[in-house]
């Protein structure tokens, strides 16, 4: 399955975010010191490489992040933000 649900442009950055839930509570970890945001909460998730469909990229990230697998659902919503492209599932 290929889910194209927003082109992004030449020169940003396409990302997937997966949004988890169990009743009330929300899977969301905190950005590590030294890095970009430091200190802000976000989703498990990560860069769409060249190639890979969102579905297959937020799979992969999960298993890097988490190492757990994961079935990708429904697009939810996308957000941009300077130069990156969020798209959450």
């Amino acid at each position: 399955r290929t889910t194209t649900v927003m082109q992004t442009e030449k020169g940003r950055l396409r990302v997937v975010g997966a949004v988890i839930w169990n009743g009330e509570k929300v899977l969301m970890a905190r950005r590590p010191e030294g890095k970009t945001h430091a200190g802000l909460w976000e989703f498990p998730g990560g860069k769409v490489e060249p190639g890979e469909t969102d579905e297959t990229a937020l799979a992969r990230e999960c298993k890097e992040e988490l190492d757990v697998e994961v079935r990708v659902g429904k697009f939810l919503c996308a957000a941009k933000d300077g130069q990156v492209d969020l798209l959450c599932y």
